[in-house]
């Protein structure tokens, strides 16, 4: 059986090499060959910085939405309620 020996590189999307980050080896039946590359490591804490700013300010605007502006509301509504009946309206 032929043998071909391949050398290449890694390069994340962003630029940086991907050397340290990327791992080869041989298959369970000996014949074929695997790399497997993980993720930059700034583009990854990018990612998670980016995904904890949005989960924050989605959240944020949940609760505010949900907690301040109905307690907010409620608590007007019945304001004025109490105001109107000792107001005699």
């Amino acid at each position: 059986m032929p043998c071909l020996s391949v050398e290449f590189e890694v390069y994340c999307s962003c630029g940086a090499g991907l050397c340290n980050n990327s791992r080869e080896g041989a298959g369970t039946n000996g014949h074929s060959q695997y790399i497997t590359v993980e993720p930059c490591s700034d583009c990854s804490g990018n990612s998670y910085d980016e995904g904890y700013n949005s989960g924050h300010t989605e959240g944020y605007n949940e609760g505010l939405d949900k907690g301040h502006n109905e307690g907010y509301d409620e608590g007007y509504n019945e304001g004025c309620d109490e105001g109107h009946e000792e107001g005699g309206l």
